[in-house]
């Protein structure tokens, strides 16, 4: 006689968005992952938001939460929001509650602070902007829409206007009728793209 009154479920210790959730994983919805006993039916609860799945034969689930309602003005910076699983096996038995902490963070960076642009003639080849964290790209873009990245020599700390600064220096000017775009790229994974309002042509 075989006496089976244990059910286990857990959330996987590695999950498919990594260390936080930005707003493009938002957008598409969130998978969160982990195993139960082969063909237990398992509940998730995230985000006000109740998920019921099945393990597969290998003890493998999925369950997907929309994640709109955090874009746009409900973005959040990094917050820590709760997943909570349970499992009911084949034979009735339900098991303890795990838990999950998943770290949120959908808010797009802060546009940069140029504090002065530099080059000689109508096209800047290098432009300074407030120290801050973030991953910054530069494009040139044309009137057309067309996007050309800049690549950048050389990131120099300076002090501009009485802010302290990084230069970041291009291999060339910026082509005259188009604008310098700068992307920010932060620590979750969050893009914004920055116009600067300098056009290259008279």
């Amino acid at each position: 006689v075989t006496v089976d009154t244990l059910a286990t479920a857990s959330f996987a210790a590695n999950q498919g968005f990594g260390a936080s959730v930005n707003a493009a994983e938002a957008a598409a919805g969130v998978n969160l992952t982990g195993l139960a006993d082969a063909g237990s039916s398992v509940t998730v609860v995230f985000e006000g938001q109740t998920r019921i799945v099945t393990a597969d034969a290998n003890g493998n689930w999925t369950a997907n939460f929309s994640m709109a309602h955090l874009l746009g003005a409900g973005a959040i910076d990094a917050t820590q929001r709760i997943a909570t699983v349970t499992a009911t096996d084949v034979n009735g038995n339900t098991s303890a509650a795990q838990t999950l902490a998943v770290t949120i963070d959908t808010r797009a960076p802060d546009d940069p602070f140029v504090t002065a642009d530099f080059g000689v003639g109508s096209g800047p080849s290098g432009i300074a902007t407030a120290t801050m964290p973030g991953d910054y790209s530069y494009f040139a873009v044309a009137n057309t829409g067309a996007a050309t990245a800049l690549s950048v020599t050389a990131i120099v700390p300076t002090v501009s206007n009485g802010v302290n600064s990084e230069l970041a220096l291009f291999n060339g000017a910026v082509p005259d009728g188009s604008y310098l775009v700068i992307r920010d790229v932060d620590a979750a994974g969050n893009e914004s793209s920055t116009l600067c309002l300098r056009s290259t042509s008279e």
